[in-house]
């Protein structure tokens, strides 16, 4: 594929096209290995307007959040049943 990286293995415009056209994942093999380590690649990639969002998912919350409330509830839940017990004794 000519004309899609430039002498030093940098994409060109037309490389960067071709990315950009291919299904998510399923771009040319020694386009996205390139780009996957060269951050100035990247970079005019994303400035392009390149970069895909999935759209129609929900954000999630991230995982120490949601662990972080469980733990809360867990703990607020043990002292619930200690003061009960004390109350008992």
């Amino acid at each position: 594929m000519k004309g899609l990286q430039d002498g030093r293995g940098c994409l060109t415009q037309r490389g960067l096209a071709v990315i950009r056209a291919a299904p998510l994942g399923q771009g040319p093999l020694d386009l996205a290995t390139h780009l996957v380590s060269c951050v100035s690649c990247q970079r005019r990639l994303l400035e392009s307007g390149g970069a895909r969002v999935r759209s129609g998912r929900r954000a999630h919350k991230p995982a120490l959040v949601r662990s972080m409330v469980l733990m809360g509830s867990g703990l607020l839940l043990a002292l619930l049943a200690l003061a009960i017990l004390a109350r008992l004794s």
